[in-house]
């Protein structure tokens, strides 16, 4: 029975480590509105073609990745805390 627990365990553990929130964004947004976490860990961000995420609030990000689209940052900061990905996407930095 103690094996079984462990076993559970462990398992759960894998999948909690594992586990990504998807943000699909099919329409202009900033980092300011809901849905978009200010903090995000093991996130893959996707943004659709000619779509642009503007970032208007600072962000922290762990093992994350954003995927097409456009960034516009805006004054802020996106800060990744450990690996992250910036997959086919135009990032312009705007520090006024």
């Amino acid at each position: 029975m103690k094996q079984t627990y462990i076993l559970l365990l462990a398992l759960l553990c894998e999948c909690t480590v594992f586990s990504q929130t998807v943000y699909h964004i099919t329409k202009d947004a900033k980092t300011n509105n809901k849905p978009f976490p200010s903090q995000c860990s093991n996130c893959k961000i996707d943004i659709d073609e000619g779509v642009t995420l503007t970032v208007n609030s600072d962000i922290y990000l762990s093992n994350s990745s954003f995927n097409g689209g456009n960034i516009l940052v805006k004054g802020k900061d996106i800060t990744f805390w450990s690996e992250g990905e910036l997959n086919n996407t135009k990032v312009n930095v705007n520090s006024g």
